[in-house]
């Protein structure tokens, strides 16, 4: 017996769609799997490159290198990295799954070069093989939550918990001694912190409210008193 098929391209795009739609939310990351995610590169990294540590520690300084980690894991998946694109306003980076290449639009402030790499670095560990298999086709679409977990990796990554928690709290000791907490503390806290971490204002004051979240109302508060938080020269 045989079987006439004749393809309902209405329906194939339909099915299409939600392979799609299933094949993305399998790639949807929590906060705590973005955590674990992040000291996993970084202890991956360390391992493969036989590091002591891929974190530049000093005095007052706690730089996680993303810029070294992307070039190395880019390199071993058979990707490249140009850091010489030119510098488009709201965009610091872009990964092009097809040509195996990742550009780094040329920005002159570190910070953002550095969260530009970090963001990359997600995509190509946890998205390449959904953006290789879906990208050549008429309906692909990469979903909203792709940008979101990466950002949160990338402020992950640039602050390692264990650190991070540990300079906090020094300069909670420090600028409150035994007073509670206002907005100009943790202004000075915040500052602080995007000095050693080498971050901008607003992550580090993000991070410390994802990791201390009793503090999350003062923190809001503190980002409207002090919209601007640069880190210390």
């Amino acid at each position: 017996a045989s079987m006439d098929f004749t393809p309902n391209l209405e329906e194939a795009s339909g099915f299409f769609s939600c392979c799609m739609r299933f094949d993305s939310e399998q790639l949807y990351m929590t906060e705590d799997k973005i955590e674990n995610a992040a000291r996993d590169t970084l202890n991956d990294h360390t391992r493969e490159h036989n590091l002591e540590s891929t974190v530049e520690t000093g005095l007052n300084k706690c730089i996680v290198n993303a810029d070294i980690i992307l070039e190395n894991y880019a390199d071993q998946i058979g990707y490249r990295v140009d850091h010489s694109g030119e510098e488009k306003p709201g965009h610091h980076g872009c990964t092009h799954f097809g040509e195996k290449k990742v550009v780094i639009y040329n920005n002159k402030n570190q910070q953002t070069n550095r969260f530009a790499c970090a963001h990359e670095l997600f995509h190509l560990r946890h998205h390449r093989e959904y953006y290789e298999k879906y990208q050549s086709e008429e309906y692909f679409e990469a979903p909203d939550f792709f940008e979101k977990n990466a950002n949160l990796y990338a402020r992950t990554l640039l602050t390692p918990r264990t650190k991070f928690t540990a300079a906090a709290d020094n300069f909670i000791d420090h600028y409150t001694a035994g007073k509670k907490l206002d907005c100009g503390t943790l202004h000075e806290v915040v500052r602080d912190l995007a000095t050693v971490f080498g971050v901008a204002g607003k992550m580090a004051a993000l991070r410390f409210k994802q990791l201390y979240p009793s503090y999350g109302q003062l923190v809001e508060r503190t980002l409207l008193e002090y919209p601007n938080i640069f880190p210390r020269n």
